[in-house]
């Protein structure tokens, strides 16, 4: 450790004791930090609070004493992202139990990156959270068109890349097409 953080039980990086539990999925020492008055909501030098740390894992224990401790269920980590879309984009979408990660707000982007992960049941649980409603099927439909025009441009890129062979040419095709003689059957050639 380094001597100015001793005091605060701080290691390099910023990690905390508890992040450390959250991050090993320890429940009972989570709970015993949290007696203790642990800054629940203490974020390493990434930005990553011990939540996050733990929907990262999928410790769906850990998840429920940190939200019982007066974590903050939607703070987002240094780099943009919330807990329960970590949960998500780790298919442990079943660690966020009640729905919604004990307080956290699904949105559309969360259901249908569980489609895209293959968490089909995880999706289903979100879509019931947010209640099938109409923002989650327009989402759904702008992630259809977004894919359908990526295909479509690899498409018409792989369709460039051939035509760019001289036997596709319909010019070249012309020109060997010309070069051949007319040979009777009857004929030796």
């Amino acid at each position: 450790m380094a001597a100015g953080r001793q005091g605060r039980g701080e290691m390099s990086g910023g990690a905390t004791p508890l992040f450390l539990a959250a991050r090993g999925g320890h429940a009972e020492v989570i709970a015993w930090l949290l007696a203790k008055k642990a800054e629940v909501d203490r974020a390493t030098e990434a930005g990553a609070t011990p939540l996050y740390i733990a929907a990262h894992g999928g410790r769906a224990e850990a998840i429920s004493r940190l939200l019982a401790g007066g974590a903050v269920p939607d703070g987002e980590a240094g780099i943009g992202r919330t807990p329960l879309h970590c949960a998500v984009s780790g298919c442990h979408t079943e660690a966020t139990d009640p729905p919604g990660g004990g307080g956290a707000v699904p949105r559309p982007e969360h259901v249908w990156l569980c489609v895209l992960l293959g968490n089909v049941h995880g999706a289903r649980r979100l879509a019931a959270a947010l209640g099938y409603s109409r923002e989650l099927w327009k989402s759904g439909g702008k992630l259809c068109l977004g894919l359908l025009a990526v295909c479509s441009l690899l498409w018409a890129s792989c369709i460039g890349l051939l035509w760019g062979h001289s036997e596709l040419r319909p010019e070249a095709s012309v020109a060997s097409l010309s070069s051949l003689r007319y040979c009777p059957a009857s004929e030796p050639v």
